[in-house]
């Protein structure tokens, strides 16, 4: 590129089909994603202002909480259903 020709930049629309589409091909795990969102971040955060830093810091961190909820209400509804169909087997035996 030339230094005086202006970058491309994405669209929102177009981040969305990319995030959409993504399709990890390496560990995932939380703990993994978080720590290289942050090395993004910090990559960057001398091109941000606070503000910015700060927004994009915020919507990481929503995101994550918002995964650990939903994570953690799929284990409790696992546990319910294991819970539900263990009671039903044993009024079964005891029939």
């Amino acid at each position: 590129m030339t230094p005086n020709c202006k970058e491309e930049t994405m669209s929102p629309a177009e981040i969305m089909k990319v995030i959409k589409g993504y399709e990890a091909s390496v560990d995932a795990s939380w703990t993994t994603m978080v720590r290289e969102h942050a090395k993004s971040l910090s990559a960057v955060s001398d091109r941000l202002t606070a503000g910015e830093l700060a927004s994009l810091i915020e919507i990481a961190a929503a995101s994550y909480q918002k995964a650990r909820q939903e994570y953690q209400a799929s284990v409790e509804y696992d546990l319910l259903i294991l819970r539900i169909n263990a009671e039903a087997q044993k009024r079964q035996r005891s029939k």
